[in-house]
């Protein structure tokens, strides 16, 4: 996924200015928590994929029906955290 690359690429780098502002600091932090979040998220995204394959193998519609909505609902909290963070990692300042 590109947008998981993009997050991996930001690790590690550095503000081009000496001393950070608190500013930046605050954004840094938070594209580290946005990026823990997303991890979080997708962990519980591939458990529910595999929930939906045992309730589609028994043919459960209530459990198909219940699963399908979480995973939907939890597919646009990821791709809102993934929008967050690439607002974040484009107002903050790292070496190339």
């Amino acid at each position: 996924m590109a947008a998981r690359a993009a997050i991996n690429d930001s690790r590690g780098k550095t503000s081009t200015a000496s001393q950070p502002s608190s500013e930046e600091k605050q954004r840094r932090q938070q594209i580290t928590r946005l990026e823990s979040e997303v991890e979080r998220l997708e962990q519980k995204l591939a458990q529910i994929e595999a929930a939906l394959e045992e309730a589609s193998a028994s043919q459960n519609v209530e459990q198909i029906t219940a699963l399908g909505l979480e995973h939907t609902q939890l597919q646009d909290q990821i791709n809102q955290r993934y929008e967050d963070w690439a607002t974040l990692v484009e107002t903050t300042e790292y070496d190339a």
